[in-house]
């Protein structure tokens, strides 16, 4: 994700809470956590000059949507999603870490 998708994204939380969004329904709509999305919300009532100031951390490497569509192609395991990332984007990743991602892209 680019920092201006990331940007964007925290402009539509704005938004949402502009309209007393509860931080949840801005997690679920934003694809953050419910961790971020407070920070957010408590950055939004504080002063929006503070919210440019939020640290966007480090960009992932491979999305979701690239994630579900190797597990639609068969890596349905970690190990499997461990060699499919490996193979197709270049990245090694700790089989544990994939056990994360398969669960982030169940159903």
């Amino acid at each position: 994700m680019t920092r201006a998708k990331m940007e964007r994204r925290r402009e539509d939380a704005w938004a949402m809470y502009a309209m007393d969004a509860r931080p949840c329904m801005v997690a679920k709509a934003c694809d953050v956590s419910r961790t971020t999305a407070t920070r957010w919300r408590r950055a939004y009532f504080a002063g929006k000059s503070e919210l440019r100031t939020i640290a966007t951390g480090r960009p992932r490497d491979v999305d979701r949507d690239a994630i579900a569509e190797l597990i639609a192609r068969g890596a349905n395991t970690c190990t499997q999603l461990q060699a499919a990332i490996a193979r197709v984007y270049g990245r090694v990743y700790n089989v544990d870490h994939c056990g994360r991602l398969l669960h982030w892209c169940a159903p």
